[in-house]
């Protein structure tokens, strides 16, 4: 079962260029290095609750790639995905082809990190859009994720994920699926915000510390380039997926809900949309 947010993915450009930029933001980062498929590399951004930021690169963006993420650098990159940390990716793979959700089977993948150190790990990756990936450590988790306390301690006060915002384009068709991969029921919100029809939110893991907001846009008439159009241009520019997520800076505190929060410039940030509350 899903024990929580392990991480966020945003794509970058450049790991050169945007480690400086999100150091300018408050951000500690530390290296990751260079994944075993050989194409991409990383860097972490590390909380104090051992979920975490990942800046993703392509080592050669000019090499075209089979990665289903390559096609989001012609779009500027971003949030391309995250990632729910689970106890038994295997077991979770059955029960989800016993529920009716499309998933494919666990695979394992790792990187070698600039120490020379190497980390494996194994996961799966739905079929349903918006869904997450599920991971586990093969490995000890310590080797994968930062957690000594200069490498999770930020200027800006970050100190958790509290959630993320997906936006899906039919909350009740999205609900199911959502549901049987975190193993809670959806509970309705307002939207969080302007532009979005409706929202439920989901723990996004067992201690239910964390959640993950799905959120459907309302319809867009193709001329409003107001605030309230940004979700729906979201989702047909990029497909459901990923749209914002929220740091708290409040360390043990209840998470800080979805819509809160100032957010964080996105030129700074691998254009994520990142609210710190």
């Amino acid at each position: 079962m899903a024990r929580q947010l392990d991480h966020l993915v945003i794509l970058v450009p450049s790991l050169d260029a945007a480690i400086p930029d999100a150091i300018a933001a408050g951000f500690t980062v530390v290296r990751g290095g260079q994944h075993a498929t050989g194409g991409t590399e990383n860097a972490l951004i590390a909380f104090a609750d051992g979920s975490y930021l990942e800046l993703i690169a392509f080592i050669d963006p000019m090499q075209p790639s089979t990665n289903p993420w390559y096609q989001r650098l012609a779009l500027g990159g971003g949030l391309v995905d995250y990632a729910l940390l689970s106890d038994d990716v295997e077991a979770d793979v059955a029960r989800m082809h016993a529920q009716g959700v499309e998933i494919g089977d666990a695979w394992g993948l790792g990187r070698l990190r600039p120490d020379g150190q190497r980390i494996e790990w194994t996961l799966a990756t739905t079929g349903h859009d918006g869904l997450p990936f599920l991971i586990q450590d093969l490995t000890p988790r310590s080797l994968r994720v930062p957690y000594a306390p200069e490498e999770t301690d930020h200027p800006n006060g970050a100190s958790s994920v509290s959630g993320v915002t997906v936006l899906v384009p039919d909350l009740d068709a999205a609900s199911g699926a959502f549901s049987s991969l975190t193993g809670s029921p959806a509970v309705a919100i307002a939207p969080p915000w302007p532009g979005i029809a409706r929202a439920a939110t989901f723990a996004a893991g067992a201690e239910g510390t964390q959640w993950i907001c799905v959120a459907e846009p309302a319809p867009h008439d193709g001329e409003d380039a107001s605030d309230v159009a940004i979700p729906a241009l979201y989702l047909q520019k990029y497909g459901p997926g990923p749209f914002a997520f929220t740091l708290s800076t409040a360390a043990g505190a209840e998470p800080a809900p979805p819509g809160a929060g100032t957010p964080v410039d996105p030129a700074r940030l691998g254009n994520a949309r990142c609210f710190l509350a």
